[in-house]
């Protein structure tokens, strides 16, 4: 992966490459979010990302600062093109949820983890 001078990041044909965003997101509780493709195919370049943010998703952190960078995958098909700083890839969708739902716990994720 390249960078030049001018804050373009070059995605090179037949490459997959994970990109996070530069924005942070925290979801409040009543709250869901829905990432859109700006375009999902601009020219021959596709971008992925998972496209759902639940509540409470960068809320919490015991690091700083708040918020969580939202991840996207991106890969070039044909040829070599460049993204720009700042370029958008998705566009967020929020809706209102019928009631707010619980905090999680840690006794949640341990619940993950027996499913398995």
């Amino acid at each position: 992966m390249h960078v030049d001078a001018r804050k373009r990041l070059h995605i090179e044909k037949e490459r997959f490459y994970i990109i996070r965003s530069k924005e942070r997101l925290s979801v409040p509780e009543g709250i869901a979010v829905y990432a859109k493709a700006m375009d999902e195919t601009i020219g021959e370049m596709r971008v992925h990302y998972a496209g759902f943010a639940h509540p409470f998703f960068g809320k919490n952190r015991l690091t700083s600062p708040a918020g969580t960078p939202l991840m996207f995958e991106v890969r070039e098909h044909s040829f070599p093109i460049s993204l720009r700083d700042d370029e958008k890839l998705a566009r967020l969708e929020f809706f209102r949820m019928s009631k707010d739902c619980k905090k999680p716990g840690p006794e949640d994720c341990k619940k993950d983890e027996e499913k398995r």
